[in-house]
């Protein structure tokens, strides 16, 4: 294998550790609940970007990763994140195929069926929920989304070159 074989797999994980240290960084309460779930995002992304780069074990690693940083329950995000993103690949040639505002629309149940599964297992193990701060987060990773996209498609189009 030459050095560019692996060029891929350095703008996966150079997004991935932007994502976590934008994750990890402390906001006021007000623009945390602003914050998208880039951790997800990203995951949806490259699930759907480059699929032989990033598969859904990847997508649990991540979210495994993810527990382990928040000092969450073990498997809490790693869940929340695989779900959508497997519902991302099943679907990945028909978001293919829509333009950009309807896959932000589109984004919006992911990122709901997300935050779901965190506010259940979070309820179901007692912890403190937020339920008026969380929801307002799947808008905001809705509209994120085309950042996102504006943002790495110029680095897939150069990984899928090499």
């Amino acid at each position: 294998m030459s050095q560019q074989d692996y060029y891929p797999d350095w703008l996966v994980f150079i997004s991935v550790l932007a994502a976590f240290v934008l994750t990890l960084i402390q906001l006021p309460e007000f623009l945390a609940a602003l914050r998208p779930a880039l951790v997800l995002l990203i995951a949806i992304y490259w699930t759907l970007a480059m699929p032989q780069y990033f598969g859904l074990f990847t997508a649990w690693f991540l979210g495994l990763t993810m527990d382990v940083l928040n000092g969450s329950l073990l498997g809490q995000h790693a869940i929340a994140i695989l779900l959508p993103c497997y519902i991302a690949s099943r679907l990945r040639e028909t978001l293919h195929m829509f333009p950009l505002w309807q896959q932000c629309i589109t984004l919006i149940p992911l990122v709901a069926l997300y935050e779901f599964i965190l506010f259940w297992i979070d309820g179901i193990s007692h912890r403190d929920t937020e339920t008026h701060w969380r929801w307002i987060q799947i808008l905001s990773s809705a509209a994120f989304w085309s950042v996102l996209f504006f943002l790495l498609t110029p680095f897939r189009t150069v990984a899928a070159r090499h």
